[in-house]
């Protein structure tokens, strides 16, 4: 059997806490509103509970694909070199979202996502000021262009990219542990911390232990279920009533 599963860390037994953790085909931050933490609940306990063999696909069955399709996966000799692939002349990157090597270069990313984890990461890279998104349903020409302008024109996309780039390449870690200490105290000395602060350190109680979502979903199923308990009494009533007068009129 092959897992296809491996965007759903659920499923293979890691916790989530889905009030910072974003499910991957809602294309949400670890910054969200009530409303989003809503959605993101709904759809982690979707995935964990009502679809948990949705991906799994039989070896067998992946054998008959590429007989049937042809598929001869291509092997190649080696991955080419960032460095070599992104020399100074390059002022953005056009990728799958795949955003380390842009990154890792200080290049803004202008993002058109697809799949899977790619909407999550545009999202991450735009918040962050290193890059802007593009929608396959509303592309056109001009606003393909514009934004391609818009990235290399504007400094702060760059600016945040090398930014994130300084980051990345500060984070290179040693296997000495003293040597590992170390650097990571001139890493916050030099860069500062908030890049490591995770989101569920903005929380309160309420938020992290999703008190407030799970009221939210009670109030409404309660009133959901209040609404439709009296609309069937209504009914009834306007039925009994009318079978009663009628009756009544027979006599």
């Amino acid at each position: 059997m092959i897992d296809l599963s491996f965007p759903y860390p659920s499923r293979a037994g890691l916790p989530v806490n889905p009030s910072y953790i974003p499910d991957i085909d809602l294309e949400l931050t670890d910054r969200m509103t009530i409303l989003q933490r809503v959605k993101n609940v709904l759809a982690h306990y979707y995935h964990s509970y009502f679809s948990p063999r949705s991906g799994i696909i039989p070896i067998d069955l992946c054998d008959e694909l590429k007989v049937k399709y042809n598929i001869r996966p291509e092997i190649i000799p080696s991955v080419p070199d960032s460095k070599e692939k992104l020399a100074p002349p390059w002022k953005a990157m056009r990728e799958e979202i795949g955003k380390n090597e842009a990154l890792w270069n200080g290049l803004p990313i202008v993002g058109m996502p697809f799949l899977l984890d790619q909407g999550e990461n545009i999202n991450r890279i735009e918040a962050q000021g290193a890059g802007l998104r593009l929608d396959i349903t509303t592309l056109t020409q001009e606003t393909l262009s514009g934004t391609i302008r818009r990235v290399m024109e504007e400094p702060r996309f760059r600016e945040n990219a090398q930014r994130i780039s300084k980051i990345m390449r500060d984070l290179q870690g040693t296997e000495n542990p003293i040597d590992n200490m170390v650097r990571w105290i001139l890493h916050v000395t030099r860069l500062g911390g908030e890049h490591l602060r995770p989101a569920v350190m903005e929380l309160n109680v309420v938020q992290r232990y999703l008190l407030d979502v799970y009221l939210l979903i009670g109030v409404v199923v309660v009133a959901i279920f209040g609404v439709s308990v009296s609309g069937c009494r209504f009914g009834w009533k306007c039925l009994f009533d009318k079978g009663k007068d009628g009756k009544y009129k027979k006599e």
